[in-house]
């Protein structure tokens, strides 16, 4: 779409879709390969995009489908994906989040079992505001500085 269309960034929701067990935003590994096909030719058309741009969004992507992973109870996959974007983007690793679930994934299949219960009370304490966390500040400076720099490049 964006070799076609401008795009830009606006302050507001502007789509939402739904997850169900049947469709593809519930099969990683489905996923997974599409975001293959996708990047292999994004990079064919834009061999003068910055590899970093690449780890990036794999680690972003990655990312994603660890805490998906998470949210399904598929604790070996969200190990794996957590793996994958870390490996992809190592500044990811200052995100407080990732140990958080990266400890919860190990700990999680031996210490409690899988409840609608336990499902709807992890639902309600993510909704919960929680204070900042200095590594946080740290990674969205991180951030910041890349992105900058990558617009600064014309990427």
């Amino acid at each position: 779409m964006a070799e076609i269309f401008s795009i830009r960034v606006v302050p507001e929701y502007l789509v939402a879709y739904r997850q169900n067990s049947s469709g593809m935003s519930r099969n990683a590994e489905g996923m997974t390969a599409s975001f293959a096909v996708i990047m292999s030719r994004v990079r064919q058309r834009n061999d003068d995009l910055p590899a970093a741009t690449f780890r990036w969004s794999g680690g972003y992507f990655y990312l994603y489908l660890a805490d998906k992973c998470y949210d399904w109870r598929d604790y070996p996959k969200c190990l794996r994906y957590l793996k994958e974007a870390i490996s992809a983007n190592p500044v990811l690793l200052l995100k407080a989040g990732i140990y958080k679930t990266f400890v919860k994934s190990v700990f999680n299949p031996v210490t409690r079992p899988t409840s609608k219960g336990s499902e709807r009370a992890s639902l309600h304490s993510k909704r919960r505001r929680k204070r900042p966390f200095i590594l946080n500040a740290i990674f969205r400076h991180f951030e910041l500085a890349r992105w900058s720099a990558a617009s600064d490049d014309g990427a």
